[in-house]
């Protein structure tokens, strides 16, 4: 999915539409799947317990003739209907292939509220929601930002959709990309 033509203030603010995303794609499928309760692992991937379920990835693309201008393009994907995985992603990976719901209304509810995602997620709205969602809150991780790995205590999400991790020094130290790589459950 593309959200076109944005100014630059926008565009700096994607990792809020990321958080947004993740809380609407959960809420829509709890609200079809009775007793089905996600939570995020900063900050794009959706889990069910320790199993990934879901993930989104959000770019940003400035106009290289205009560069107060870009787009952001939104890619989801759900594990709905893949059943065999490999052996090494067995325990780390879940399907809802099992759970009888009705994808199309689903797709149909998630696109109506991505709609109207784009007047109201750089307000930060989605955020209480997210850190609720949050499944790291509390937890021992390892990071990895471009060619630094950083260990620390998962303290919290800033107002722009960090990840704020306590580190060895117990200094708060801000991340707003890189990916988990090892949680301690």
């Amino acid at each position: 999915m593309v959200i076109p033509q944005q100014p630059i203030e926008q565009i700096t603010k994607a990792g809020l539409l990321t958080t947004s995303v993740a809380v609407v794609i959960s809420e829509e499928l709890e609200r079809l799947i009775p007793g089905l309760r996600l939570q995020v692992k900063w900050v794009n991937d959706l889990y069910l317990g320790q199993q990934k379920i879901a993930g989104i990835l959000t770019e940003a693309v400035l106009d290289v003739d205009n560069p107060q201008w870009g787009s952001i393009i939104v890619g989801i994907g759900i594990n709905l209907s893949t059943t065999k995985f490999p052996a090494e992603l067995h325990d780390q990976v879940a399907s809802l292939q099992v759970v009888d719901f009705d994808r199309n209304q689903f797709l149909a509810s998630f696109l109506n509220r991505f709609s109207n995602l784009n007047a109201t997620y750089s307000s930060g709205c989605y955020l209480p929601a997210y850190r609720q969602r949050q499944l790291l809150i509390g937890r021992q991780v390892t990071l990895v930002c471009g060619s630094e790995q950083v260990t620390g205590l998962v303290d919290g999400i800033d107002d722009q959709g960090a990840l704020v991790l306590k580190v060895a020094d117990q200094k708060l130290r801000t991340f707003d990309s890189g990916e988990v790589t090892k949680v301690k459950w």
